[in-house]
């Protein structure tokens, strides 16, 4: 019997997959808030607690083990479904580099995985990203899915799934148990469980710094697949989970303005919405769209480029997981993701010492990517990049052609030549005794319940780039309790070793 306060649902097809959808969309919203599976594994389970069930937020459903019927995606989803693998003479799609078959172009993987459990084809044990994106593909009849009956059968339910509720899991640390179990996941079967693991390649994050602007914050930008030995084409993230650090406690939808140029320091160059909070922007790679050997769909005069969106209600939920996905399969581009991180929430990081990335943004391992070929996972945290110093080149491969170095040359010789000319007076001063007033700035304290004096110094920064003239404001000092607690609240656990 469903539990009391909560909605019944039917179980018969009907050839919509609105409500399932929406359901989807809900559990990943719990998910993401309580950085665990509970929201989903726990409602499998009719003879689960209610009072248990009433702590997971946003989901108000009776139990049923046919909810396992919501887990349709994982990262080697859409696995054959990649446009560069053709083999010469052959219909099968082939990894370049290591010459695994992993489906072909008119039988791609439509959903769960390309690895087998007991002999079933099932999915990863989780609501994320991938389902909302297999989903929405098949509701509005996205290329390959435009092919097949709302009413098709999917996958089947993995063994002993409800068992995991209330397991204490991390996020990270599921997806890292399914890279070392996928079948298994960590799980005490009271029978073996049989399979093998999906042929994942690296996603090879690069994490570097890009922009910096003074008291104001800082952007980062997220490249995926960054080796050279792999093809342009072959860069694709038709969706994509990354379990990100340095964004504690922030919670942001996508962006639409594209971020600034690279190394920019004007106030300008921060977010016009809101430079105080965290916000996610992308930007198509057009150093790889428009080079003269790129031979993916994006490029293509008779395909538009796909629009990449948010999975679910927000492209980072406040456990720091980033989730966005494309339109489009057939018409999907590669493309780098921004992150705008305010120097208040920066600093605050920072003060914690066991930190990850020493409070600075990176991405964990066991973030992952469906990349149309057998999906892709990150095999190790990588922090921020410290910048190098200028060889004359941005990222972007094309030649800076400001003179920088001779603007800094001429700057320093006449700093040097002021210095000089004070310190040359300063001794005639002393040498002929010459008393003078001494003058010092007064710089009134900022009195801030509950925070301490960096936290302060940091909301004085952010605050003056909104309005010069005024040191801190009395909204600022009301939220840095705040955004402390959360926090503290939501930070993340020390990432696995890899």
């Amino acid at each position: 019997m469903p539990s009391q306060g909560t909605n019944t649902l039917g179980y018969e097809p009907d050839g919509d997959l609105s409500i399932e959808f929406a359901l989807a969309e809900a559990i990943y919203l719990a998910t993401q808030e309580l950085n665990s599976h509970d929201a989903y594994t726990c409602l499998l389970d009719p003879s689960i607690d209610a009072d248990f069930l009433a702590t997971i937020p946003f989901i108000d459903v009776a139990p049923n083990p046919l909810l396992e019927c919501l887990d349709v995606g994982s990262a080697s989803t859409m696995s054959g479904f990649g446009h560069t693998f053709m083999v010469a003479g052959e219909n099968e799609l082939r990894d370049t580099m290591s010459g695994i078959v992993t489906g072909t172009a008119e039988n791609p993987t439509l959903f769960g995985s390309v690895a087998t459990c007991n002999g079933k084809l099932v999915a990863d044990g989780r609501i994320n990203a991938f389902d909302l994106a297999v989903l929405m593909w098949a509701s509005f009849g996205k290329a390959p899915y435009d092919t097949i009956s709302l009413d098709a059968p999917t996958v089947h339910g993995r063994n002993q799934t409800a068992l995991r509720c209330g397991n204490n899991q991390t996020l990270q640390e599921y997806a890292l148990a399914l890279d070392d179990d996928f079948c298994a996941a960590r799980q005490d079967f009271q029978s073996p469980s049989t399979g093998s693991n999906p042929p994942y390649r690296c996603l090879e994050t690069s994490v570097e710094p890009w922009a910096s602007i003074a008291s104001v914050g800082e952007w980062t930008r997220l490249r995926f697949f960054d080796n050279a030995s792999v093809h342009d084409e072959d860069k694709l993230a038709l969706a994509l989970e990354l379990y990100l650090v340095g964004v504690d406690g922030a919670q942001a939808t996508l962006d639409d303005e594209p971020p600034p140029v690279f190394d920019c320091t004007d106030v300008s160059c921060a977010p016009t919405a809101n430079p105080r909070v965290v916000s996610v922007h992308l930007q198509p790679r057009d150093d790889i769209i428009y080079g003269d050997d790129y031979v993916g769909a994006c490029n293509q005069a008779s395909a538009s480029i796909s629009p990449v969106y948010q999975s679910g209600r927000f492209a980072l939920g406040k456990n720091g997981v980033l989730s966005i996905m494309q339109d489009q399969p057939e018409a999907a581009c590669p493309f780098d993701v921004f992150v705008w991180v305010p120097i208040l929430l920066r600093d605050i990081l920072e003060s914690y010492p066991d930190q990850a990335c020493d409070g600075k943004v990176g991405v964990q391992v066991g973030s992952a990517a469906m990349d149309g070929i057998y999906g892709a996972v990150q095999c190790s945290l990588v922090c921020v990049s410290p910048r190098k110093s200028s060889d004359g080149s941005d990222p972007q491969g094309q030649v800076q052609v400001s003179g920088r170095g001779s603007i800094v040359i001429l700057i320093v010789s006449i700093i040097g030549t002021i210095l000089l000319c004070c310190a040359i007076g300063l001794a005639v001063l002393c040498r002929f005794k010459v008393a003078r007033p001494r003058l010092r700035r007064a710089v009134p304290s900022i009195p801030i319940a509950g925070a301490r004096a960096s936290f302060a110094t940091a909301g004085d920064r952010a605050s003056a780039y909104i309005d010069p003239r005024l040191s801190i404001s009395a909204s600022d000092a009301a939220h840095v309790p705040v955004l402390e607690s959360r926090v503290s609240a939501s930070r993340l656990r020390p990432p696995y070793e890899s």
